[in-house]
């Protein structure tokens, strides 16, 4: 083996030429930088545009107990409503506790902030939540009970469902949780094609139609019940192709099955468990 040196003294090329090499793999790494998408909760809306406006779906009897601005606005043209607001606390609830147990006075004030965007889809009505209180905004009645659940079996990939929440049809209303955080294929849950509903699915996909898969280039996660909890795109005309990928989606016949799936083995579909709901005060 040989080893050549060179005794010429380091020229002015030599001295800048490690600073434009590392400017071009900082412009690199800018480039791949995935789209701006954020994580959030979305429900799909009942409600015929035809005889109703977007604002029929609103939660009026906690809008009026608290003072939200309501906006009429729109995304990259599309029709769209703003509700947005903050319900002041004087004092938290565990200040009394604290008081009790150390016989110092404690008032500490707080607020609860929240937000949530209805836009019109084409034939379609989302509801984009934010913050704590953004859900509280719209009607639990209008909300279609089955959407996130119905994306989340024909998106995320069956051999990467990392949570499943389900409920047994008996006499003690037994709910299981099972999470296994590497993810597993849905047959080796072991659910029962009758007799269990199942509630949540939390998983990933890899359909580079979404925004947040087509910039990170990976699979990404999500959670699907009664809302969908998924990174959508914070470009308007962006987000607005995520809702159309998502109704696309959901319009599928039948969930996505592998071809070593039995003829049951979508039917952990079947049912949907609508979870309770509190309205903070």
């Amino acid at each position: 083996m040989s080893e050549t040196t060179s005794n010429r003294p380091p020229s002015r090329d030599d001295e800048t030429r490690p600073a434009a090499a590392s400017r071009r793999r900082r412009t690199t790494r800018r480039v791949t930088r995935p789209r701006s998408t954020y994580r959030t909760t979305v429900y799909r809306m009942r409600v015929d545009l035809d005889r109703e406006s977007l604002a029929a779906v609103l939660n009026h009897r906690y809008l009026r107990g608290n003072d939200f601005t309501t906006v009429t606005t729109e995304v990259a043209g599309a029709p769209a409503l703003l509700v947005h607001g903050h319900v002041p606390q004087p004092i938290a609830d565990w200040c009394p506790i604290i008081t009790g147990l150390t016989g110092d006075t404690m008032t500490v004030s707080h607020s609860s902030a929240g937000c949530v965007l209805l836009i019109a889809v084409d034939d379609q009505v989302y509801a984009l939540a934010y913050g704590t209180i953004g859900r509280f905004m719209i009607d639990a009645e209008r909300i279609d009970p089955g959407f996130g659940i119905a994306f989340a079996i024909r998106a995320i990939e069956p051999e990467q469902i990392r949570r499943v929440t389900r409920r047994v049809l008996a006499s003690t209303g037994r709910v299981e949780r099972s999470l296994v955080p590497g993810g597993q294929h849905i047959r080796r849950y072991g659910i029962e094609g009758w007799g269990e509903i199942v509630g949540q699915l939390s998983g990933h996909l890899t359909n580079t139609q979404l925004t947040v898969v087509r910039g990170s280039g990976r699979p990404v996660s999500i959670a699907g019940a009664e809302s969908l909890q998924i990174a959508v795109s914070t470009d308007p005309a962006g987000l607005l192709d995520d809702l159309r990928e998502i109704s696309r989606v959901c319009a599928r016949e039948s969930p996505r099955q592998t071809s070593n799936s039995s003829p049951r083995s979508g039917q952990y579909t079947r049912g949907q468990h609508r979870p309770a709901r509190r309205t903070p005060r």
